[in-house]
């Protein structure tokens, strides 16, 4: 468990880090990171390491979503967010859409014009999510490393409509991995209303360069190298022929 501490203190940091805080008694801690706040009682960590609310922002709080694990022919309605591994996990989602549900000038504006307006911004081409299309359907591959949070605007844009249909649904054809879907739209649509795709990156403990030094019992530095961290890959929009 205290493996696992390690990797969350280290996680979104590129450069020096400190984590630790003692109360009086020395006996509670509280560590704060770029990702989540959390209590500390006798050097063990007091939450669940299973709870995917953990894998959120700190602003959410453990327990304060539902989530259940993705299975394969589940379906995922707009609004559902989904919790993918940690990058250097394996992880694999793939959804699939009705291409008769896709809006045509986000067909032509992502897939055909390239336009660099929607590109650059839409959710369906960040990093970690690869887009798709096909005759009759767009696949979205979902790797390791991400928050997707599946919605029908773009940042900064919420009059944009990527799908004509808005009770849409997707199919899961493929889960791989320790993979969570929300189960209340609702209240992710109001709460995680500025989370669209988010590429979480990782460290890998075992690369060059990578220093720990205990600088005592209330603070541990860590020097990372740009090298040992890790994002998800980005991949440019695709069509293929075929159904």
């Amino acid at each position: 468990m205290k493996l696992v501490y390690t990797v969350i203190c280290l996680l979104l940091s590129s450069t020096l880090l400190t984590c630790g805080a003692q109360d009086k008694d020395g006996v509670f801690s509280t560590y704060k990171t770029r990702e989540l706040v959390f209590k500390v009682y006798d050097g063990e960590p007091s939450y669940d390491l299973d709870d995917p609310n953990l894998r959120l922002k700190h602003r959410l709080l453990p327990n304060e979503l539902e989530f259940a694990r993705a299975n394969e022919v589940d379906e995922v309605s707009l609004h559902s967010v989904i919790l993918m591994p940690d990058v250097l996990e394996e992880g694999l989602l793939t959804l699939e859409f009705r291409r008769s549900d896709l809006e045509e000038a986000f067909v032509q504006g992502l897939f055909f014009r390239k336009d660099p307006k929607i590109v650059n911004v839409h959710p369906f081409a960040q990093r970690g999510v690869e887009a798709v299309l096909t005759d009759e359907r767009l696949i979205l591959n979902i790797h390791s490393g991400v928050i997707f949070h599946l919605r029908n605007d773009m940042e900064n844009a919420q009059s944009y409509e990527t799908f004509s249909n808005p009770e849409v649904v997707a199919k899961i054809t493929q889960a791989t991995g320790e993979i969570f879907v929300s189960l209340d739209p609702i209240l992710t649509k109001f709460r995680l209303r500025d989370i669209y795709a988010w590429a979480r990156p990782s460290i890998d403990m075992e690369a060059p360069g990578v220093v720990v030094e205990k600088k005592g019992e209330r603070r541990t530095d860590i020097r990372v190298p740009k090298e040992a961290v890790k994002f998800p890959e980005l991949y440019p929009p695709r069509v293929i022929e075929g159904p």
